[in-house]
């Protein structure tokens, strides 16, 4: 009875979509998935895409760069798998270059499985896979780097220790490329402890951010006793657990 129901409102669901021709993510990849997956279309050859699949591209593809591979969901896997390795298989020189870093992973929300990206060489253990780490940063300075260092060494050691995890997560420091001896970057911690479950918490909690503007941001943006801002505003951050 219950499946029935379910059955009417996607179809309803379904019917909607297609007349507005409004599609969301989710939308887009299950189509996509049951598309290839209707033998119908013959777009599917086993585990790989098939020739026609290949003759609807506009072009012809021979290599792959996936970006941000952390935040990568198990259906776009599943489809990527398929025309990654009839790539693989077509041409000899194929080159599959995939870029990721579990630490980056912010897209748990949409289904983004960090774990496939420390699982892919198992994954594609039939293939050629080469693992290269990347140990420097061109993005940062160099307090930037060893603070991100010191921080995430120690979270990978509390992780590995806690048993309230079934998998390891080791870090590497890198290294910040970008030398400026006289600029090396600024890194500060403002750390206090709030709630807000009650009115009074929540007045607290302005206070809490009130004093964190003007005792700790405003001393490095502004120019102080005639001598120029620490900080320039638009190269400095502020990263906060809420808003």
């Amino acid at each position: 009875k219950y499946i029935n129901f379910l059955n009417t409102i996607y179809g309803f669901y379904d019917e909607l979509i297609y007349k507005s021709k409004t599609f969301s993510f989710g939308d887009i990849l299950n189509l996509s998935t049951t598309t290839l997956k209707n033998k119908k279309f013959g777009l599917t050859d086993g585990e790989k895409v098939s020739d026609l699949f290949m003759e609807y591209l506009p072009q012809e593809i021979r290599h792959i760069l996936i970006d941000e591979f952390q935040d990568t969901n198990v259906l776009q896997w599943n489809i990527l798998a398929l025309v990654i390795k009839k790539i693989i298989n077509k041409f000899d020189n194929a080159v599959i270059a995939v870029v990721g870093d579990e630490k980056q992973s912010i897209f748990e929300w949409r289904g983004g499985e960090k774990e496939l990206l420390g699982a892919l060489k198992n994954i594609l253990s039939s293939y050629n896979i080469e693992t290269r780490s990347l140990n420097n940063s061109y993005r940062s300075k160099p307090n930037i780097i060893s603070f991100v260092n010191e921080l995430f060494t120690n979270v990978s050691g509390s992780v590995n220790s806690s048993a309230l995890v079934d998998t390891e997560w080791n870090y590497s420091p890198v290294n910040a490329a970008i030398k400026s001896p006289n600029d090396p970057g600024f890194v500060d911690l403002y750390i206090e402890n709030f709630s807000s479950k009650s009115e009074e918490d929540s007045k607290s909690r302005f206070i809490v951010l009130e004093n964190f503007v003007t005792d700790i941001v405003l001393p490095y943006v502004l120019p102080q006793n005639g001598n120029p801002a620490k900080l320039r505003l638009d190269k400095s951050a502020i990263i906060a657990r809420n808003n």
